[in-house]
């Protein structure tokens, strides 16, 4: 079964002080491994890059209460629960 690259994932940011901000992008990789690979590097980094349209921001990790990303990548990283169901 092949599965479809999307054409535009969604970034979600939820930071500690409550403020939340949304980004839209390209898949960034042609590959579901070098996605998660990527991901693994950022999380082990503390921070994350983004390439705007006039300029480029840096985003520290020790700041963010949680990321979304939408759709989920193919591929997760080893840690990840499957199949989970919120409930609340």
């Amino acid at each position: 079964m092949n599965v479809k690259t999307p054409e535009t994932m969604t970034l979600t940011i939820e930071y500690l002080d409550g403020k939340t901000e949304r980004y839209e992008f390209a898949p960034q990789s042609e590959n579901a491994l070098n996605a998660i690979s990527r991901f693994k590097r950022i999380l082990d980094s503390g921070h994350l890059m983004l390439e705007l349209e006039n300029e480029s921001v840096i985003i520290f990790l020790q700041n963010v209460r949680r990321l979304h990303l939408s759709p989920p990548p193919q591929r997760q990283l080893e840690e990840t629960i499957r199949n989970v169901r919120q409930l609340s």
